[in-house]
This record gives C-alpha cells, sequence and structure tokens, in this order.
C-alpha cells in the first residue's frame, strides 16, 4: 500500500503550545510529544481521535487517556483523502487526581 503524505501545520497557538512543551525540563513529555506528532502522520485522524463533522468541516480532539490534549481541523483531497490537518491545539493535559484511599 502507497503511504499518503499528510501536511502537519500549526495554528499560532498550537505552535506556542507544543514549542512550551519541548522546552520543558521533561525529557520524556517531550519524547510524548514529538510521538504523538509524529502518530499523525503515521495514522490518519480518523484512526485515532474523535473525528467529528463540524459546521461541514471534519475537526477533532484526542481521545481522553492521550496525555495530551491535541485538537484541529482536517482537511480532504477531491478524493476525500486527508491532505491537510491544522493543529489547534497541543498542550499536557492536566494530571487526573486519585481519590485518597
Amino acid at each position: 500500500m502507497k503511504r499518503v503524505e499528510v501536511e502537519i501545520l500549526f495554528s499560532p497557538e498550537a505552535e506556542r503550545e507544543f514549542g512550551e512543551i519541548q522546552r520543558c525540563g521533561k525529557p520524556l513529555v517531550r519524547d510524548w510529544a514529538r510521538r504523538y506528532l509524529e502518530d499523525l502522520v503515521d495514522f490518519p485522524p480518523e484512526d485515532w481521535v474523535d473525528l467529528h463533522d463540524h459546521l461541514g468541516m471534519d475537526v477533532f480532539k484526542s481521545d481522553h487517556h492521550i496525555p495530551f490534549d491535541i485538537q484541529g481541523k482536517v482537511y480532504y483531497d477531491k478524493n476525500h483523502v486527508v491532505e491537510r490537518v491544522i493543529l489547534t491545539r497541543f498542550r499536557p493535559r492536566p494530571p487526573t487526581s486519585h481519590p485518597s484511599s
């Protein structure tokens, strides 16, 4: 099967958020963020995120189990193949609090 190239672009806010993650002092968090960004290219958005139609445009957000809140818009070519993804958010999710035992 031929690999389809997907162009990944950042909105100014998502670029700032991703940059902050890359500058943080936690190497594991930086590596996770890069891995999830790479996954957008390796796995089409409809295969790993909550993709839905919103006002005639496909938008997505990452599943709640992913450690980052990733949101964006998906654009298709004339054959309805994902051509471009514009990220509008890419920030760490706040840690979940667990009730004390």
